[in-house]
């Protein structure tokens, strides 16, 4: 019988340390040569909204018969007084503004039905001051859905309060009436 030469454990240690450092090297090589390439184009913004404006309140939102004497009254919203940024609807201390959110040719008729929303600002408001107001009238039939923009601004005191009365003419829309609305308002401008 011929005797088999052993290798020496020495060579045994060498060969596993060889083997792992191999391994490992190629798995570095892997991820380092063959790692993400991605370079996204990326942008965030974030901001805290600060509350609503103060002394702003949502009083009323109801269908109303149109009579002589209603807010808005028989032949209100003729024209347009939805207002600008630069050329706002003034409101009126103690009063109710009517703010026509689609004009009728002649005005509202008497016994039409009326839909409204009305917006008070109290002597806590801000006052000489500019606001967007944007309302969406979901309508039956939807076809017949109203998104506006409006601006209206506070006088310069406030000793009671001051109504924006927001109107659509049903009738005149031939809407058999309102499933939803939702107002947005916005405080654009407080004087220095």
């Amino acid at each position: 019988m011929t005797e088999k030469k052993r290798l020496p454990r020495l060579f045994y240690v060498f060969l596993g340390i060889a083997t792992l450092t191999l391994l490992t090297g190629f798995t570095i090589g892997a991820l380092t040569l063959g790692g993400f390439g991605s370079s996204p184009r990326q942008a965030s913004a974030q901001v805290v909204i600060p509350g609503p404006p103060a002394g702003l309140t949502f009083p009323l939102a109801e269908a109303v018969f149109v009579t002589a004497s209603s807010s808005p009254a028989v032949g209100a919203c003729a024209a347009s007084n939805l207002g600008t940024q630069l050329a706002p609807t003034p409101l009126v201390n103690g009063k109710n503004t009517t703010i026509c959110l689609a004009t009728v040719t002649d005005g509202f008729a008497l016994g039409d039905t009326a839909y409204i929303l009305d917006l008070e600002w109290n002597k806590t408001a801000a006052i000489s001051t500019t606001f967007e107001v944007q309302v969406f009238i979901s309508a039956s039939p939807s076809s017949n859905d109203v998104l506006v923009t409006s601006f209206v601004n506070t006088t310069a005191t406030i000793t009671t309060e001051e109504i924006a009365t927001f109107a659509i003419d049903l009738t005149a829309a031939d809407d058999s009436g309102v499933t939803g609305f939702n107002v947005l308002v916005t405080q654009l401008a407080t004087p220095p």
